[in-house]
């Protein structure tokens, strides 16, 4: 026998979890959904609607997180960040070559001409 859950929280949101949320939801049940791996497979839509399970999103930051933030990049609270690099188009490939691997310092590359 299966056991179903009232509430899941998928902090994923891959393929695998979404459809194993959809999976063990009790009728009438919860998925609260904050992975934000992209895309929507795995959620077996028939399934939710017809056990009228609720599907709900959620995101951990507030507009009020975001104004703080900006206040202190604004008043160099953060010290100094390196977060963007130029580098000449030429070397694009190699890049994003770099960023994928995680070598590079800074979380941004403008790429110039």
């Amino acid at each position: 026998m299966r056991a179903y859950v009232d509430l899941i929280i998928d902090a994923v949101g891959a393929a695998a979890t979404r459809s194993a949320a959809s999976r063990l939801a009790k009728p009438g049940g919860l998925i609260v959904h904050i992975g934000l791996l992209p895309g929507h497979d795995g959620f077996d839509i028939r399934r939710i609607t017809l056990q009228e399970i609720t599907v709900r999103g959620s995101y951990c930051y507030t507009v009020a997180d975001f104004r703080d933030v900006v206040g202190a990049l604004a008043q160099h609270g953060f010290g100094t960040l390196e977060w963007v690099q130029r580098m000449p188009l030429s070397r694009g490939p190699q890049a994003f070559k770099t960023l994928d691997r995680g070598d590079l310092p800074a979380a941004k590359i403008i790429l110039e001409p």
